[in-house]
């Protein structure tokens, strides 16, 4: 394999099994420079930047560099602001359910984002995959299953996400646990490190996945938006429902007609959905976000409860009574 320092490069490697990635908590390199990687096939590419398997040399570990385009951020100082703090929260986190950030470094050109490596790819592309673009009810809840188990992590570091949705998930190593794969929340660049004692106001994220209190500056008598960690539970409920049928509860194909129809209308539920699954939809994606289903009563809630193992849950886990629609 040839070593090359530029990030344009289309070389390919064999990667290593999700069993031979030891190490992979204890890979902390000292010095980051695009010399200490050769670079393996694109994964990927945005607005501003790339993104490239990759392989240390001198532990062949396997990871992934995130280019981004230096210049973009010179000439955006908002930009540069929330990539900073993105860089922040990010190194600062290590959860099972999150994928990991093991460094950064500049260059001339560019930002380069060091990442872990899910093996399985976006959990978007895997659900557009399935025969029915949708996953029976067993995979998705558990999905939502890892994703409450990061969210509680994230929440409890006062950490809310603001950006839930397939294509910021990954997916790595099938196990008994997850037969479709771990799931790694991902891309914080929206993220935002939160004082309780305030509300958010600034509206983000992704329009299919926003919640109503992020609607109020348009909708609202108030004019303004405030919000704090419950937008991450709606987020839970929006991608539950799309998972198990391929589509969002509220896209109208038009950005205003899916706000209207997130700020005045409950969704559609499929005939296929189960009672437990459209009990679970009804109690997380609820107007007001102080009724929301707290992540402690989504654990519990029978949904999730009768698709995962029972040996997974956390400790204190109370099973859940079902109220029937």
């Amino acid at each position: 394999m040839n070593s090359e320092s530029n990030p344009d490069s289309k070389n390919s490697f064999k990667t290593t099994t999700s069993q031979e990635l030891v190490g992979v908590r204890e890979f902390v390199p000292d010095q980051w420079n695009m010399n200490r990687f050769e670079i393996g096939k694109p994964l990927g590419s945005g607005r501003f930047g790339r993104v490239y398997l990759a392989r240390e040399k001198g532990t062949k570990f396997i990871c992934v560099l995130k280019c981004l385009d230096l210049s973009h951020y010179k000439k955006n100082p908002n930009a540069l602001k929330l990539l900073a703090r993105e860089l922040e929260i990010n190194s600062n986190l290590n959860h099972n359910h999150i994928l990991r950030m093991y460094g950064w470094f500049i260059d001339d050109q560019r930002i380069t984002l060091i990442l872990e490596y899910a093996t399985e790819g976006e959990l978007y592309k895997m659900l557009m995959s399935q025969p029915s673009k949708r996953f029976s009810e067993a995979i998705s809840s558990n999905f939502i299953f890892q994703l409450i188990q990061a969210l509680k992590y994230l929440h409890g570091k006062k950490i809310i996400h603001r950006d839930i949705k397939p294509e910021n998930i990954m997916i790595s190593n099938v196990s008994l646990d997850y037969p479709k794969g771990v799931l790694k929340l991902s891309d914080f660049g929206w993220a935002v490190k939160h004082d309780i004692n305030t509300s958010r106001k600034t509206g983000c994220g992704t329009i299919d996945y926003m919640p109503p209190e992020m609607l109020m500056d348009k909708f609202g008598s108030s004019k303004q938006n405030r919000y704090d960690f419950p937008v991450d539970l709606w987020a839970v409920g929006v991608l539950a429902f799309e998972l198990s049928s391929g589509i969002s509860p509220f896209n109208k194909g038009q950005d205003d007609m899916t706000k209207k129809q997130i700020w005045g209308y409950s969704p559609q539920m499929p005939a296929h959905f189960s009672p437990e699954l459209r009990d679970f939809l009804h109690k997380v994606l609820d107007k007001n976000p102080h009724k929301r289903l707290s992540l402690d009563a989504m654990m519990a809630h029978p949904w999730i409860q009768s698709h995962n193992l029972p040996g997974s849950f956390p400790t204190g886990t109370t099973k859940a009574t079902l109220t029937r629609y």
